[in-house]
């Protein structure tokens, strides 16, 4: 009876498996990763013309023939470089479409910082870039960036407003 009791005291205090914690965002960033598409749906510029005409067009974003990484280092550093083509739609406000294919090549350093739900990017020119990090797992990244921009020109034949804003989605592979 005894030795019985033993065995099944023995059985019952077995080693409970280590929990293994769940990576960080930070641990799970770090890397080399490749552009897999980048796209916009909701771009919008509007023209002002000496703060009276008014135009507004829409555009799309579409990225192809992408070869383009982001290598996001352990120190919080990071560089970029590669190619590919965007292809902007733009649609006036008398609905004429224009499409436009550009090849850009770019390279770029800096840091980058895990704040919240966002990865920061600064470039070594002091620009830095906020975006949102809608997906982020062991090989899969997927951010949205916010973009506005504002042109002012003042010249004799008068004055000219532009403003442009547009959400980009952006998918990496590791």
């Amino acid at each position: 009876m005894l030795l019985v009791s033993i065995v099944v005291l023995a059985s019952a205090c077995k080693k409970d498996d280590p929990v293994t914690p769940e990576p960080t965002k930070e641990e799970l960033i770090v890397g080399d990763w490749n552009l897999e598409s980048m796209a916009s749906d909701d771009g919008i510029v509007l023209f002002t013309l000496d703060s009276a005409d008014t135009d507004t067009s829409t555009f799309t974003i579409q990225s192809k023939n992408e070869n383009y990484r982001l290598e996001l280092n352990e120190n919080k550093s990071f560089n970029s470089s590669g190619q590919m083509t965007i292809v902007t739609t733009s649609t006036k406000s008398d609905g004429e479409v224009n499409i436009e294919e550009k090849v850009t090549d770019t390279t770029s350093t800096g840091t980058w910082v895990i704040d919240g739900d966002y990865l920061v990017i600064s470039t070594s020119n002091s620009e830095a870039t906020k975006n949102k990090i809608i997906e982020l797992t062991a090989d899969k990244l997927k951010i949205e960036t916010i973009e506005r921009d504002t042109f002012h020109n003042k010249n004799p034949t008068g004055t000219i407003d532009i403003i442009s804003t547009n959400t980009t989605i952006s998918t990496f592979k590791k």
